[in-house]
């Protein structure tokens, strides 16, 4: 199971509050600590696997199966998008993709790299981070004093 940050803020926020009301018990603190272990193993579980550029020899090894063509430079007035690739259609020579039932384009080979790459899914924007709410800081700084 894959928890979003939001899910995993909300549940600091709730460990924070139960903190405040039961800091002076040892025992619910010493659960209270381990709580928050889980919650920061979590986090690092909930970081999508590395979307890299297929390599040549993985483009040539798929079967039928969906991957996401980024066009570097307008070509073939193709868009970049998920394409299937026709694997009864490709050769050594070119990468032949499509839809199901439509073959849409041949992408040689010999231009990767430097007109289109291919991904196993669509490439993220790269997001800023948003800065940690006032709360988490003073609740992890209480927690590595207790510790």
């Amino acid at each position: 199971m894959v928890y979003s940050d939001f899910a995993i803020d909300q549940l600091l926020g709730r460990l924070a509050e139960v903190w405040n009301r039961i800091s002076t018990s040892k025992c619910l603190t010493a659960d209270l600590l381990e709580a928050i272990e889980v919650i920061r193993q979590l986090r690092t579980k909930a970081a999508p696997p590395p979307n890299e550029p297929l390599t040549l020899e993985e483009l040539r090894e798929l079967e039928e199966e969906w991957v996401w063509i980024e066009l570097l430079v307008p070509f073939y007035r193709m868009e970049s998008g998920y394409y299937r690739k026709r694997s009864r259609f490709s050769d050594a020579d070119k990468f032949c993709c499509g839809y199901p039932n439509v073959v849409i384009r041949d992408l040689p080979y010999s231009l990767y790299g430097d007109t289109w790459l291919a991904c196993r899914r669509r490439p993220e924007e790269p997001r800023p981070e948003p800065a940690p709410p006032a709360w988490r800081e003073h609740l992890l700084r209480r927690f590595e004093r207790a510790e």
